[in-house]
């Protein structure tokens, strides 16, 4: 992945909406207006339904940019093949909305570090 495509302020964007808004297990609930990480990234870049488009261009790179942090702090989420699996890392039993900020706060320092 190439980190420069990465918009520091559409992390931060994804950072400030997630509390009170996050979810597991849907890309968006109705009843909570919560998004899981994936639909975050979808709402940061202006698509308003949360829908998480694999094929849309501008959302890959940050899928791949939080996987390799979700991935860092959870290596038992680490996997060998091509495939996102922030959807199993938010939708782990347990997973905390703290848990998800935090994480968005290691993808923001490390493209800071980028730019």
């Amino acid at each position: 992945m190439s980190d420069n495509k990465i918009d520091v302020s559409v992390l931060r964007k994804m950072r400030t909406n997630i509390p009170g808004r996050w979810t597991t297990d849907a890309y968006y609930d109705e009843d909570t207006n919560g998004y899981c990480t994936l639909g975050h990234i979808a709402l940061a870049l202006g698509e308003e339904t949360g829908e998480f488009d694999y094929v849309r261009e501008e959302a890959m790179p940050y899928a791949q940019f939080i996987q390799e942090i979700v991935q860092e702090q959870y290596p038992e989420f680490k996997r060998a093949d091509e495939l996102l699996n922030i959807p199993y890392w938010n939708d782990a039993p347990g997973r905390t909305e703290d848990e998800v900020v935090a994480v968005m706060d290691k993808a923001i320092a490390k493209a800071e570090e980028i730019v």
